[in-house]
């Protein structure tokens, strides 16, 4: 069950609990609401929803109020399709396929370090042997698991019920090769941040949750402020780019072709819509109309 969790929550938890403090701005764009009116022309409009990739009640509860939107919308796009393929190809992406060597990658200080937070979540070490650096980051970093569904995952659930179609702006090859492209010096800092924070962790999640339900982007952008520390400016910028900034254009940019011609229901993490660089303000500087709904 630990390996499901992981694979149907791989990215933005982890983001959100570490990287936010990364797009923090004196001035954030679109930094209140979590649905948005977007519209070119007359056409249709199209409806973009940040979500919160946690199956905790109450994030699952405002689905309902967004869900008039996906019903007048003919197609709706997800960060990433999620099934049982998607959850094979994310095991497949987080282990070594090489086999062993992690105590060699993270050395012998780091690696102990590691083995004991494993034996904690219930990851056998032989098993550990095989994850990358980052994927141990990722899994020691999850909140516990309520035993629902994502937001995602029932918007997702819900257009197919209507016969909509559920298109992927992501694939989960791409999503979790962020991680991959990174230098192993960077990988082996966000295992070492997880483990210097796991007391904390519990805490910036709940903070987390209270500035999301208060539909609070902004808020959601300065929490970790204070909790990254870290006097390498290049590597802040490396992680920046790679795990926020390309995927934002990324994921604008398989965007535009449905938004243009209109009625699409978006739910991405609502970490990747404010800011110079999010995704609202991507697509009003190609034209769009945005209006916060929610």
């Amino acid at each position: 069950m630990q390996q499901n969790r992981v694979c149907f929550r791989p990215v933005i938890i982890f983001l959100g609990l570490w990287l936010t403090a990364l797009s923090v701005a004196a001035e954030t764009p679109f930094s209140k609401g979590l649905l948005f009116r977007v519209q070119i022309g007359d056409k249709a409009p199209n409806y973009l929803f940040g979500t919160m990739h946690s199956d905790d009640p109450q994030v699952s509860k405002l689905v309902s109020q967004v869900a008039w939107a996906l019903n007048k919308s003919r197609v709706v796009a997800v960060e990433v399709e999620m099934d049982a393929l998607t959850a094979i190809s994310a095991v497949s992406q987080m282990v070594n396929p090489e086999g062993t060597g992690l105590r060699k990658l993270l050395g012998e200080k780091l690696y102990s370090r590691a083995l004991i937070e494993a034996k904690r979540v219930g990851l056998p070490q032989i098993a550990m042997n095989h994850y990358k650096p980052w994927a141990l980051a990722v899994l020691f970093s999850l909140p516990p698991t309520e035993g629902g569904q994502v937001p995602d995952m029932i918007l997702s659930g819900m257009a197919r019920r209507q016969g909509k179609p559920v298109v992927g702006l992501e694939t989960v090859e791409e999503q979790l090769g962020v991680f991959d492209r990174l230098p192993l010096q960077d990988q082996n800092a966000m295992l070492i941040y997880a483990l210097n924070n796991l007391d904390q962790l519990p805490m910036v999640y709940r903070d987390l949750k209270k500035s999301y339900l208060a539909r609070d982007l902004g808020e959601l952008l300065r929490i970790s402020r204070s909790n990254l520390s870290t006097e390498d400016q290049e590597q802040v910028e490396r992680f920046q780019e790679a795990l926020i900034n390309s995927r934002n254009r990324r994921m604008a940019g398989r965007l535009f072709e449905h938004l243009n011609a209109g009625g699409v229901f978006v739910a991405v993490g609502a970490l990747h819509l404010p800011g110079e660089k999010g995704l609202l303000n991507m697509l009003s500087q190609r034209g769009f109309h945005i209006e916060t709904v929610y």
